[in-house]
């Protein structure tokens, strides 16, 4: 006789929570990978504002003098 499929084996309720389950882990996963990749592309896109904006800021306190 043939053995058991995996499904057979596997208790049909549980195993589709788990799987449900493993599927919000990975979309999870992605999520926070895209956010990070956001969070540091605005971050360096701010820093090189801020940057901007301060020695703007510095020449007009200098030129002030």
């Amino acid at each position: 006789s043939l053995p058991p499929s995996s499904s057979d084996s596997i208790d049909a309720p549980c195993f589709r929570s788990l799987a449900r389950r493993m599927v919000s882990l990975s979309a999870c996963a992605k999520f926070g990978a895209v956010s990070f990749v956001v969070g540091v592309v605005v971050g360096f896109t701010l820093k090189k504002r801020l940057r901007r904006w301060a020695a703007k800021l510095l020449k007009r306190i200098k030129d002030d003098e």
